[in-house]
């Protein structure tokens, strides 16, 4: 299984990059925590989780090493395409 990245450094080898399931779950346990404040601490967890669920994109990797390309790494479109009922809202929370 290839290596997918969140976040690159310039003038850093890979190894030293961001990996993007790391990544992901940090996020998602950040965003449940903050989210306890309102009661709604598995409704942070999946915003976190799936913020930035079109990195997994190889255009969108692509982007690390340099080439211009214009792709969108949200999955709040995914989130609301999956489920009009529950993905809207959770869409929200992940775009704004």
């Amino acid at each position: 299984m290839p290596t997918f990245y969140a976040h690159s450094l310039e003038d850093q080898p890979m190894e030293n990059w961001q990996e993007l399931q790391d990544h992901l779950l940090r996020v998602a346990r950040l965003a449940g925590h903050f989210a306890e404040a309102f009661y709604s601490q598995p409704w942070g967890y999946c915003a976190g989780l799936w913020h930035a669920l079109g990195k997994y994109q190889p255009d969108f990797q692509q982007k690390h090493l340099g080439k211009r390309v214009s792709v969108e790494h949200s999955g709040a479109a995914l989130a609301a395409e999956k489920s009009k009922d529950l993905g809207i809202p959770l869409a929200f929370a992940i775009k704004w």
